[in-house]
C-alpha cells in the first residue's frame, strides 16, 4: 500500500504556483530581450581624400571604401567609413 504524502489539494496547488512562476518568469525575460532589441541611434560618417586633404560628410546609401566620388571639382577617394554611437548607449544590437 502507497502512502500519499500530500494530499491531492496540495499537489495541485503547488502545481499552479510553479506554473505560474514559469509564467511570470518568461514574461520578464521577454521584457529583457525586448529593452536590448531597441534600435541603437546612430551616426555614421564617410571620410573623403581629395587631394591631399580628407573631408568628412554624411554616410549616403550607396558608399563604399574605394568609391570615387566628386569632391571640390575634383575625383576624390572613399578612404573611411565609420559610425559614432551616443555615450548612454553601448552600440549593443548593432
Amino acid at each position: 500500500m502507497a502512502t500519499n504524502l500530500m494530499p491531492d489539494w496540495m499537489q495541485s496547488l503547488l502545481l499552479l504556483l510553479f506554473i505560474g512562476l514559469a509564467i511570470a518568469l518568461a514574461i520578464q525575460q521577454a521584457r529583457e530581450l525586448k529593452k536590448m532589441q531597441l534600435p541603437v541611434k546612430k551616426k555614421v560618417y564617410t571620410i573623403i581624400k581629395c587631394g591631399d586633404k580628407e573631408e568628412t560628410r554624411e554616410f549616403h546609401e550607396g558608399d563604399y571604401v574605394g568609391k570615387k566620388v566628386e569632391c571640390n571639382d575634383e575625383t576624390g577617394l572613399i578612404t573611411k567609413i565609420y559610425a559614432v554611437y551616443p555615450e548612454n548607449q553601448s552600440g549593443s544590437g548593432r
